[in-house]
């Protein structure tokens, strides 16, 4: 019984001894060869140099792995300041899709037929103002977006969408308006 007592004290004992790292060393080193001293900077920042074989396959799995963004010219730049107010709350300094607009096509001007998420001025629903995977800072892929509202089966009903799904929507329509009737481009 006296046994257990004696492990229970040498066990507590470790505990708190390690919780330092200067303690913690002498303890390690106490039971084990080899424990580097973590108070060395030397031990600390050493590294080991790979080879060059698994050097050059540990980049081209960090390059496959690396997600390729596409980034919004200001979010890039940082120049967060561009859209939101970076000095009280980072709030945005102007709605949709007035903000936009500061830079971007104001489509409302341009076109006499505008797309519905346009005029009812929802960029945002379509693109990322921030970063995206996707062409255009589109949120997902184009059809994708498309289908969010537009209903795939009744577009296949329709004799000149033989091939939905296929191709890109805005191959033969314009996402954001034009003066032609479906927002056909001719």
């Amino acid at each position: 019984m006296k046994t257990y007592y004696i492990i229970i004290l040498i066990v507590i004992t470790f505990l708190f001894m390690a919780c330092s790292s200067s303690s913690s060393h002498s303890v390690l080193t106490f039971f084990f060869d080899g424990v580097p001293d973590s108070t060395n900077q030397a031990v600390a920042t050493q590294k080991a140099l790979p080879d060059s074989v698994s050097s050059n396959k540990q980049t081209a799995v960090v390059k496959k792995r690396k997600p390729q963004f596409i980034l919004h010219g200001p979010y890039q730049a940082k120049h967060c300041d561009k859209c939101h107010d970076t000095k009280n709350g980072f709030s945005i300094v102007k709605k949709e899709p007035e903000l936009c607009y500061n830079c971007h096509t104001n489509y409302e001007e341009t076109s006499e037929i505008l797309h519905g998420p346009v005029s009812a001025g929802f960029c945002s629903e379509c693109h990322d103002p921030h970063k995206s995977k996707n062409k255009s800072l589109l949120v997902t892929k184009e059809h994708d977006i498309c289908f969010n509202c537009h209903e795939a089966a009744e577009l296949q009903e329709n004799e000149n969408h033989p091939t939905v799904g296929e191709e890109n929507c805005s191959t033969c329509h314009d996402p954001h308006g034009n003066g032609e009737e479906y927002l056909l481009r001719l």
